[in-house]
């Protein structure tokens, strides 16, 4: 769900993404990246808007145009 952020000169459309997340409570939660970010960062703003200090029972994935998900960040998979 990365769109390119729309306000801003040019320069600024290059380097950064607007970014909406669906949580799982179906409510969307929306902020703005940098374009070089990283998913793990993504996570780490997620959790800190939901106060989330239990972290490595969840993870973010997005679903591509062709309905496939592709996992951007997956916590806890190793223990499993």
């Amino acid at each position: 769900m990365l769109s390119r952020f729309m306000s801003g000169s040019i320069r600024n459309l290059e380097r950064e993404y607007s970014c909406t997340v669906r949580l799982l409570d179906d409510t969307e939660y929306t902020c703005t990246i940098q374009r070089d970010a990283k998913g793990q960062y993504l996570f780490d703003l997620i959790c800190h808007h939901l106060n989330l200090l239990e972290k490595d029972y969840f993870g973010i994935r997005y679903v591509d145009p062709d309905k496939q998900r592709v996992s951007v960040c997956e916590h806890g998979r190793e223990s499993l």
